[in-house]
């Protein structure tokens, strides 16, 4: 595992490899993660405030993450797996 900040070779993992759906959203955002494991999910604005940090202890092939009571917008979302970080645009309705 990579430290924080420090983005090496075994950090690089596939963007298809995980999909969010539906995008845009206008409340529940699923994520498929497949054989991916995540550790935690991060939600940001577009200013680069953290909105929701949710580290995860469950093996599921899938996550769903609660977007209905943000205001409409472009967020950000930064999936961490076992193989490195995963970073993704959503738009909220």
């Amino acid at each position: 595992m990579a430290h924080q900040g420090i983005i090496g070779i075994n950090d690089i993992v596939n963007e298809n490899a995980i999909t969010i759906f539906p995008n845009p959203t206008t409340g529940k955002l699923r994520i498929e993660n497949g054989e991916l494991k995540i550790e935690k999910i991060e939600l940001f604005d577009l200013a680069g405030k953290i909105i929701l940090s949710h580290p995860l202890i469950t093996s599921s092939s899938h996550q769903e993450l609660d977007m209905t009571n943000l205001s409409a917008g472009i967020y950000l979302i930064t999936i961490h797996t076992e193989k490195g970080i995963v970073h993704k645009k959503v738009v909220k309705e």
